[in-house]
């Protein structure tokens, strides 16, 4: 899909947030860019040689994190409070490893940081005992997702306490952040609430494999930073 020029000449009528390539959807109702299913759509695009769809891709991504800091959850501006497993770095690292394109990498690697300092300013908790950050998937709000705005006040209409309806809505868009929506992984394992959506308690887990990524991107950096020569770079 592209970005249509109406979109470009008048933004403040869509949804939607303009970025500079054509890129792959979901398929089904998607019309939009979403984060994590791109990882697997760029696998795919790489192994069918398309090149130059993926580094399109890579660049839209590219383009989301100098705009906004972070790659959010899809190009529309409702999703601008949070984002996905952060998966660029495998991505730009997978694109290398097929094309050995070391300009593009060189390019990319300082865009790679910038997502890292995102999660690690806004995704990290400090545990006692822990040696170092974990991460986890947190989303702040104050009202329900617009997308699924109806579904979210049905999940909170047992709450009478604005606070504990926001509570509610945040772990439910952090578990939209962790592209797995809805898993029983989230919700509350006890109480009247377990097993239940309304008991989406995302923000209280520290996700094994978020943090896995998020060590992979580390590892992935440093290969990079290797390839192109930048010793300093890859410590």
């Amino acid at each position: 899909m592209a970005i249509s020029d109406n979109v470009r000449v008048r933004p403040e009528r869509y949804s939607i947030i303009p970025v500079p390539n054509p890129f792959v959807v979901p398929g089904g109702r998607f019309r939009e860019i979403y984060y994590w299913d791109s990882f697997f759509i760029i696998k795919g695009l790489l192994a069918s040689r398309m090149y130059v769809t993926v580094r399109g891709m890579i660049e839209n991504m590219q383009y989301l994190i100098e705009e906004f800091g972070f790659v959010p959850n899809g190009n529309r501006i409702y999703y601008l409070n949070r984002s996905q497993p952060p998966l660029l770095t495998w991505c730009v690292h997978a694109y290398y490893m097929a094309t050995n394109d070391l300009v593009f990498v060189e390019k990319l690697l300082p865009t790679l940081r910038k997502e890292m300092a995102f999660f690690q300013t806004n995704r990290s908790i400090i545990m006692e005992g822990w040696p170092g950050p974990l991460y986890r998937y947190y989303v702040v709000v104050d009202s329900p997702r617009p997308e699924s705005y109806r579904e979210d006040i049905e999940s909170a209409a047992h709450l009478h306490e604005e606070a504990d309806k926001l509570k509610v809505w945040g772990d439910i868009a952090a578990a939209a952040e962790s592209g797995r929506d809805f898993s029983s992984r989230w919700f509350s394992q006890t109480g009247p609430m377990a097993g239940k959506l309304e008991g989406t308690r995302t923000s209280e887990i520290v996700p094994v494999d978020l943090n896995a990524i998020i060590c992979g991107n580390l590892l992935l950096m440093g290969d990079l930073y290797d390839a192109i020569g930048d010793i300093d770079g890859s410590k």
